[in-house]
């Protein structure tokens, strides 16, 4: 069946975030008196929504990832990302420009992102994309955060389109997990914060290697219909 819709994850997707989720866990956690965090040990912890990154960050830590230091953690992160989630983030080479052809080709967009839905405003409106999308869901905007499939079906009801005309992508474990389970298409992105190893049990139907690999694979999709 034609594909006519794909929905996007954010980091590690869309754009490269580590550098200000990495400082601002880093001044929450200091903030406290909890040692901070290298890069590589944040990174692995990204995608699960805000709250489940300041509980793996803690228990990374030798902290409890619930109570009152959990809380006052999170409190300070939510606070200090939203005002600094900008600085440092940037789209990943050929995102921009793929995004507008692809509406130009007419596919329908979506944006499925476990974060919350304020910093993920703030970047889409820095970097240029907060109208790339038709429907968009936020960690703290849908139903359920990936990997429940229910955002990603409460979004194919938005488009208007079926499980077997979409395409999920995404860089995580999150992605591949809603994808199979509301029955679309899976395509990994080979760049972001998941190894390649972490997502081949999931068997994604393509690899990006580069965002821009997407206008390749659905040239060919259409052709061999």
């Amino acid at each position: 069946m034609t594909l006519k819709a794909l929905i996007f994850d954010l980091d590690g997707t869309l754009v490269d975030s580590r550098h200000d989720l990495h400082l601002a866990i880093n001044y929450a956690l200091l903030a406290k008196g909890v040692p901070g965090l290298s890069l590589s040990e944040v990174s692995a912890n990204i995608g699960n929504g805000a709250k489940r990154l300041v509980e793996d960050c803690l228990r990374q830590s030798g902290q409890p990832a619930d109570g009152p230091l959990a809380d006052e953690v999170y409190r300070i992160f939510l606070n200090y990302y939203r005002d600094h989630c900008t600085e440092n983030t940037l789209a990943y080479p050929g995102v921009r420009d793929t995004l507008k052809e692809l509406e130009q080709l007419e596919y329908k967009l979506a944006l499925h992102t476990n974060k919350p839905v304020d910093p993920t405003q703030r970047i889409l409106v820095e970097l240029g994309m907060e109208r790339s999308f038709k429907a968009m869901l936020a960690g703290d905007s849908g139903p359920e955060r990936k990997p429940s499939p229910n955002g990603t079906l409460w979004l194919l009801e938005s488009l208007s389109v079926l499980a077997s005309e979409t395409v999920v992508i995404g860089d995580g474990v999150p992605d591949a997990e809603a994808a199979r389970a509301a029955g679309t298409q899976f395509w990994a992105v080979d760049y972001g914060f998941s190894s390649r190893e972490t997502l081949q049990k999931y068997r994604p139907e393509q690899w990006l290697g580069t965002f821009s690999d997407i206008l390749q694979y659905l040239s060919a999709a259409k052709g061999s219909i």
